[in-house]
Formats: structure tokens, C-alpha cells, sequence
């Protein structure tokens, strides 16, 4: 279906969102501080994951989970050797 692909897509491009969002801010005040999960959902257990690589991993992964495969065409009457 195109619902995986369409969510893959719109989860990488969070994920870059975030990304470009974390580079403005080390170049804005000097010092690297990225968007933590726990910054974007108060009751995640606590510990600083940075949430861009888990956007990024998942876009890519619900990318590859649907991805159509090529077809192998057989001959019907192939002879065998």
C-alpha cells in the first residue's frame, strides 16, 4: 500500500527537520544541545536519546519494509540441461 512509504517519508523528513534544527542551534549559541525524546514526549523513561538518528532509523526502515521487488520472469517451457 502507499501508507507505509508516505509515513517512511514524512518520519525521515522529521527526522532531517530535527537535524537542521540541531546544527542551527550549535552554530546560533556555539554549544551542542539536541532535541532529546524527553523533550518531545515528558513521560519517556528518563535518559537523554537524541531523537533524530530514532526518526531517521525509522523513516528509512518503514522506506525499506514496503519497497516492491523485481519479478522474476520465467519461461514457461524452459528446457532443463
Amino acid at each position: 500500500m502507499i501508507i507505509g512509504p508516505m509515513l517512511g517519508w514524512l518520519v525521515l523528513l522529521l527526522g532531517l527537520m530535527v537535524l537542521v534544527r540541531d546544527l542551527l542551534m550549535w552554530l546560533d549559541i556555539g554549544r551542542w544541545i539536541p532535541l532529546a525524546v524527553f523533550d518531545l514526549w515528558p513521560e519517556a523513561p528518563a535518559g537523554p536519546v537524541w531523537i533524530c538518528p530514532v526518526l531517521l532509523a525509522t523513516g528509512a526502515a518503514l522506506l525499506l519494509w514496503r519497497r516492491p521487488r523485481p519479478r522474476i520472469r520465467r519461461r514457461p517451457f524452459a528446457r532443463r540441461r
